[in-house]
């Protein structure tokens, strides 16, 4: 693991600071535990994010923490902080992420698509979710 150099750590700050987005963090005894990313400015969600949706970019938990509820309280904490005009949340995830499939889908999440994600030199096959907030 590399440690980000401190004007990595400022950029990223910066880049969330200045959007509309928001980034939460879940905090155990002092430490980080987990965090989540919700993105509904137009300009930095992925494609199939309509106009009217928001994004899910990342969700994350520490695995020592898993089934305490931190993922399920990040999530409606974003959930609450949307603008009252999106009408759904999406998110991208790996194809065959048995643990973030049943985390989503417990949390009225379905899966409408599906993608492929470049890293490296390599295509991996994705799953679109969609958790429906009010009609499009």
């Amino acid at each position: 693991m590399v440690d980000p150099t401190e004007e990595q750590v400022q950029g990223w700050y910066e880049q969330v600071r200045n959007h509309s987005d928001q980034f939460l963090v879940a905090e155990v005894d002092g430490t980080i535990r987990g965090y989540a990313y919700f993105r509904w400015s137009d300009a930095e969600t992925k494609g199939f994010v309509g106009e009217d949706e928001a994004g899910l970019k990342e969700i994350y938990v520490d695995p020592n923490y898993w089934r305490e509820g931190i993922g399920t309280e990040l999530l409606e904490r974003g959930l609450d902080v949307l603008p009252d005009d999106v009408t759904a949340l999406k998110l991208e995830m790996l194809s065959g992420n048995e643990a973030g499939r049943k985390f989503y889908e417990k949390h009225g999440f379905e899966r409408t698509d599906t993608s492929e994600f470049e890293i490296g030199d390599r295509l991996y096959q994705t799953d679109i979710y969609t958790l429906q907030l009010q009609p499009a």
